[in-house]
């Protein structure tokens, strides 16, 4: 599941990832959202913080992520990823030679750097 946080404000999106992360997800909150930052500030900076609950990603949110993702490939700015799990950060890790400063990881502790960083 992912929400739109309190945290966020009108030039950064913060959301919560929880469980599991479906295409609905992608579809009702997080392309909304980010489409809506791209129409209003130009670029994309989000916060995505994920909690200990968070478990995976179906087949239809990847598709989701990855159309979204080749669409507005030159839109995203900065994007702060918090708590990964182990498999999550080689993926950032390998997105990174793709887009280069655009992708960081933070730990759980790290929130308000994360954010900080996306605003950078």
């Amino acid at each position: 599941m992912i929400k739109k946080s309190n945290m966020s404000t009108e030039d950064i999106l913060v959301l919560d990832a929880s469980d599991e992360i479906t295409a609905d997800d992608y579809t009702e909150v997080l392309i909304p959202n980010m489409q809506k930052l791209i129409d209003t500030q130009g670029c994309i900076r989000c916060v995505l913080i994920f909690d200990e609950t968070f478990t995976s990603f179906t087949f239809g949110a990847m598709i989701e992520d990855g159309l979204f993702g080749m669409k507005n490939i030159s839109d995203f700015k900065k994007i702060s990823i918090v708590g990964l799990h182990n498999w999550m950060q080689e993926i950032v890790k390998a997105a990174e030679f793709i887009a280069p400063n655009v992708l960081k990881d933070f730990q759980p502790d790290q929130i308000d750097e994360a954010i900080a960083w996306a605003k950078s």
